[in-house]
């Protein structure tokens, strides 16, 4: 586990939307349009200030590799290709960013959820293996592949949903930016959330 996941642990704040309260309308509409819906949502987390967009905001350094740094040319392009390519590290990230910026810690549902989809998405791998090696898998392979991505979408269509209620929220209270009294009062750059 990082250090940045122990520490989010201590963070008193709660949620405004635990995710067993979120599944409703605001979720029908991931459906619609999810690449505008995580792009939306990834400006919006960063205060819509572009130059402080970085690949999934360095919590995942792979991406920072990828890009070189070179985000910073065109960072509306890279986002729009991030919310298409990269959609479970591009909420991820967005959600973690929130989470940290306004010390809150993760809901117990949230965890769970996320291990199942984790496990659903291991289950869906395994079946489409064992169908490779016995073609009449084939069929209970393409079911357990739609509801482990049926699940996912709902995951992921809540914790858009759960950043967008966060952020408007903080937006309501004047804290868009972060608490001002907090050592968090900016959005981290990818230099200070690069992890050991």
């Amino acid at each position: 586990m990082t250090p940045m996941a122990n520490m989010r642990k201590s963070f008193k704040r709660r949620s405004r939307t635990p995710r067993a309260r979120i599944v409703r309308a605001g979720c029908a509409r991931w459906f619609s349009s999810r690449e505008c819906a995580i792009y939306h949502m990834r400006a919006t987390a960063i205060d819509n200030d572009m130059k402080q967009y970085t690949c999934c905001q360095g919590y995942y350094h792979q991406c920072s590799r990828v890009t070189g740094g070179q985000e910073q040319n065109c960072p509306e392009c890279c986002l729009c290709i991030e919310a298409i390519c990269c959609m479970s590290c591009s909420v991820s990230a967005s959600r973690m960013l929130v989470m940290d910026r306004y010390q809150i810690h993760s809901d117990p549902c949230d965890r769970k959820l996320i291990r199942i989809n984790n496990m659903l998405q291991c289950c869906s791998l395994l079946c489409d293996c064992a169908a490779l090696i016995d073609p009449e898998l084939k069929d209970c392979a393409s079911i357990v592949d739609c509801f482990a991505e049926v699940f996912y979408c709902s995951l992921q269509a809540c914790m858009v949903t759960q950043v967008h209620v966060e952020m408007k929220y903080r937006r309501g209270q004047g804290q868009a930016g972060g608490y001002t009294q907090a050592p968090t009062d900016e959005v981290p750059v990818a230099k200070k959330m690069y992890r050991n």
